[in-house]
């Protein structure tokens, strides 16, 4: 049994414990704007711990921080792990279809279809500016957003599996 501990990933701010929850939009991921946050507060009436989700009904109701804390750890191992595909979508793009990528700020969506050669990216450069690239190589075509790339790939690939 592994007595290895998880780093203690909350913050404290007066009467509550938060953990600031992953983006769920593209142009919150590139900002770094604030997300909402999933809190724990006491209740010292009940003397118990709740653990309450921004954006959804209900709390849940734990005896101890510890338990209330490792509760909040699960939500936002979950919320982590489906954040690419969460991004994903939330630009339009089917997720079985394209991956979600990023380096700092720079965000790009990579086909993952087998088909496609050489491989086709669609790259954020600017708000309302997405650019096809086939392998390396920057297309000369610009897109307001990132589903009408995947359109303009989807067309092509109808015609011919290069782009």
């Amino acid at each position: 049994m592994s007595t290895e501990t998880k780093p203690d990933m909350w913050d404290n701010a007066g009467p509550f414990w938060y953990r600031i929850m992953p983006a769920e939009t593209i142009e919150t991921f590139v900002s770094g704007d604030d997300t909402d946050l999933l809190k724990i507060s006491y209740d010292e009436e009940l003397r118990t711990y709740w653990l309450e989700e921004a954006g959804r009904s209900g709390q849940s109701e734990f005896p101890t921080l510890e338990a209330a804390k490792e509760a909040g750890d699960e939500v936002m191992d979950e919320l982590y792990e489906r954040q690419y595909q969460t991004l994903t979508q939330d630009a339009g793009l089917d997720p079985s279809e394209w991956r979600f990528s990023h380096q700092n700020d720079y965000v790009w969506f990579e086909s993952v279809s087998d088909a496609v050669d050489p491989p086709v990216s669609i790259v954020r450069e600017g708000r309302d500016r997405w650019v096809l690239m086939v392998g390396d190589i920057a297309g000369p075509n610009e897109f307001r957003t990132a589903k009408e790339g995947a359109e303009f790939v989807a067309q092509r690939q109808a015609f011919s599996p290069t782009i």
